[in-house]
């Protein structure tokens, strides 16, 4: 259970509730979803795979949660595809959506092996509220991005 009221953020209720919803989708061989707080079989095989101990889930769409048009969303995206690129960081696309459909898909990326710091840097840097976490016990964690100096994980 998850308790939204535990820490100081913000977002809205809704957009937490939103958050922690969602479908996140990963594009491999095989392609899998997983959801926040439930343990997804397919990744520690995904990590092991890369020699990984972790992994992020980053999307450059919408920053702050303010849509934004389709155009300003792919020049996001584009730029995060490559700094990525430009790191030789490993990963999968993926994309992240809302079970009920009330918000359109937000392109996404499965960055293997990219540690929780910069992980939060790289999100910040694309002015995101929040980024998925994935460690060995492979259980999603939400970790919100109150500010560059505070953030802080929901944990199952």
């Amino acid at each position: 259970m998850h308790d939204l009221t535990s820490f100081a953020s913000a977002l809205s209720e809704s957009t937490l509730k939103a958050y922690l919803n969602a479908d996140y989708k990963v594009l491999s061989k095989p392609p899998f979803s997983f959801k926040i707080g439930q343990l997804c079989t397919n990744l520690p095989q995904l990590l092991h795979e890369h020699h990984a101990i972790c992994a992020a889930f980053i999307t450059a769409f919408n920053p702050y949660g303010q849509l934004h048009t389709i155009e300003q969303n792919h020049e996001a995206d584009d730029r995060l595809r490559a700094m990525i690129h430009a790191h030789q960081l490993s990963y999968c696309e993926g994309f992240g959506s809302d079970p009920d459909g009330q918000w359109e898909e937000e392109k996404s990326y499965l960055i293997i092996n990219l540690a929780l710091e910069p992980s939060k840097e790289l999100a910040r840097r694309f002015q995101q509220n929040a980024l998925v976490w994935i460690d060995t016990e492979a259980i999603p964690q939400l970790v919100l991005l109150e500010s560059p100096q505070n953030s802080k994980k929901i944990v199952r």
